[in-house]
């Protein structure tokens, strides 16, 4: 005759505590350190992103490389606000930016901006020449932006991760561009 296991019942609610910890660190490692989601609350860069999206980031990327000139990034509030900012990266590291009417050049080359807002801002800047370790970004739609023309240049550890795809709601599902 064989015995009875004793503490089957135990050893099962042991498995689930291991596994509900291993998914709880598992979660917050992707959470913070690989992907990261975050809701728009701000209409400084529509029409690409508008208020409400959700949108994934990827935290990883500015890890393993540099951010690139185009990007949509979310960086942490410059200002000191509780906030994050998500912003498109319009100068890197050693470029001269200027605004001449609204446009905007880069190293004395008129970007072409599609993606920006119909109402153009006519914001006369510079030229500045961006400091090492640091970014010059914009929103697309300048007219409200709050950006690196009022708060300055963001440095790179402020840079939480560069934005990959709208999720929600359904209707704006897209890569942004």
């Amino acid at each position: 005759m064989s015995q009875p296991e004793p503490n089957r019942g135990w050893a099962a609610v042991g498995e689930y505590v291991v596994i509900f910890i291993v998914a709880f660190a598992l979660a917050y490692v992707l959470q913070n350190y690989i992907s990261g989601h975050f809701v728009i609350d701000q209409h400084s860069m529509e029409p690409t992103l508008y208020e409400n999206d959700r949108v994934l980031i990827n935290r990883l990327l500015y890890r393993l490389s540099d951010p690139k000139r185009g990007d949509i990034v979310i960086l942490i509030d410059p200002t000191g606000s509780k906030s994050d900012f998500v912003k498109r990266i319009i100068a890197l590291p050693g470029d001269v930016v200027e605004m001449k009417s609204g446009d905007v050049y880069v190293n004395q080359k008129l970007i072409h901006e599609d993606y920006i807002a119909k109402d153009k801002a006519v914001d006369t800047l510079g030229p500045l020449r961006v400091t090492e370790g640091e970014y010059f970004v914009m929103g697309d739609n300048r007219t409200v932006s709050m950006d690196s023309r009022r708060f300055g240049y963001v440095p790179r550890n402020q840079i939480l991760g560069k934005v990959m795809v709208v999720f929600w709601p359904p209707n704006h599902s897209r890569v942004p561009k």
